[in-house]
């Protein structure tokens, strides 16, 4: 059975702070005096000496580097784009911070909505049916009551696939903790991201109420969508992101832009510079 796994998408506020401080950006100055060194034998004597062609050739490039870079960023610089996740039904894990090995298993029937160019979602409503732990009955069956999630109004999906819903307190039957198989009563949140057409994930936060009091800060949860036939005796329960994600993708993007942009703009930059700054003298 092969799944599609994607990537997380950067964050914009990553890239916004990258294009404001230019941080890791390529630096005008030096781009300057690179291509200084490289027009160097190609410079006519006259226009070298016409008076104010320095000015204006230092002018030109510190101009075009600065729109350079700013258009590069701009250009490479993409919105983020919320997957196109659908309502259905997925596999979910929830680790307790008590022991993240020991995760309990949901059948987690998801309503979603997302807007057609992606930049804003909603996540409408959560059913999580929790399943027998494996280790006490194989065939995984219901354990009894779940939880029911539906918010009025619906949980917004932020444009970067980020979400936070709050469950509130909510029961879990005994027979699906893994860890001590003791009924358990907690306030839950979930601050999760969609990460991809089939899967979301993130952390927990909250109380555990019973059967003992303890923070649940530190809990991860992970989903993944249920094919048609798929048999969850046979599916591993996730426990974090890194189980429904890969690697990142490759670097692009801003920084990419932005050092064409630079090139780009050294080049037109001094090229106009040289041109201004004689027929300026």
């Amino acid at each position: 059975m092969t799944r599609a796994i994607y990537a997380l998408p950067l964050s914009l506020s990553t890239l916004t702070l990258g294009a404001l401080t230019l941080t890791g950006c390529p630096d005008p100055e030096s781009h300057y005096e690179a291509f200084v060194e490289r027009r160097a034998p190609f410079v006519q004597p006259e226009v070298a000496g016409v008076e104010g062609g320095t000015s204006g050739v230092e002018a030109g490039v510190t101009a075009g580097v600065e729109a350079g870079v700013e258009a590069g960023v701009e250009a490479g610089t993409e919105a983020p784009m919320i997957p196109r996740i659908e309502s259905g039904r997925f596999w979910l894990g929830l680790a307790p911070i008590l022991d993240l090995s020991k995760p309990m298993a949901f059948i987690a029937e998801v309503s979603f909505e997302v807007s057609e160019d992606g930049s804003m979602g909603q996540l409408i409503s959560m059913s999580l049916d929790p399943r027998v732990c494996a280790t006490s009955d194989p065939a995984q069956p219901s354990a009894g009551e779940g939880i029911e999630y539906q918010p009025n109004p619906a949980t917004t999906i932020n444009s970067d696939g980020s979400f936070v819903a709050e469950l509130g307190q909510q029961s879990v039957p005994g027979a699906a903790n893994c860890i001590s198989g003791s009924f358990i009563d907690a306030v839950i949140t979930l601050r999760g991201q969609v990460i991809s057409p089939d899967a979301f994930c993130g952390r927990v936060t909250g109380d555990l109420i019973l059967p003992f009091e303890y923070t649940l800060n530190g809990s991860t949860f992970a989903a993944y969508r249920l094919n048609d036939g798929d048999d969850i005796t046979t599916l591993a329960v996730p426990k974090s992101c890194d189980d429904v994600m890969m690697a990142p993708l490759p670097e692009g993007g801003a920084e990419a832009g932005a050092e064409a942009g630079a090139e780009a703009g050294v080049t037109a930059g001094a090229e106009g510079g040289m041109t201004a700054g004689a027929q300026g003298g």
